[in-house]
């Protein structure tokens, strides 16, 4: 049985932003998180943003923050669907 002022890993989000759009949404639900960096750090190369973060919340919301993370990051058809090859681009001639 967890203390509910127990901190437990919720999940490794991908980068920074990730990390971020997660906290906002579990955020919103009125779930307390924490984001902590991984990696080796800003130290290392001046950013963790393309780092993977891991996103900690209270032992007793856990349950709740899948919940809340699930139907946040559930495929939504209404989105575009991504461009299959690159805009067209008019070519800027240069006089010679």
């Amino acid at each position: 049985m967890s203390n509910s002022d127990d901190i437990v890993l919720l999940d490794l989000a991908g980068s920074e932003v990730e990390a971020g759009m997660w906290k906002d949404a579990l955020e919103a639900a009125g779930i307390r998180t924490l984001v902590r960096a991984g990696g080796p750090g800003a130290g290392a190369w001046a950013s963790a943003a393309s780092f993977e973060h891991q996103v900690f919340v209270r032992a007793d919301e856990l349950e709740l923050a899948r919940k809340v993370l699930e139907g946040a990051t559930e495929h939504n058809p209404s989105l575009p669907r991504a461009r299959k090859r690159a805009p067209h681009v008019n070519r800027v001639v240069r006089a010679k």
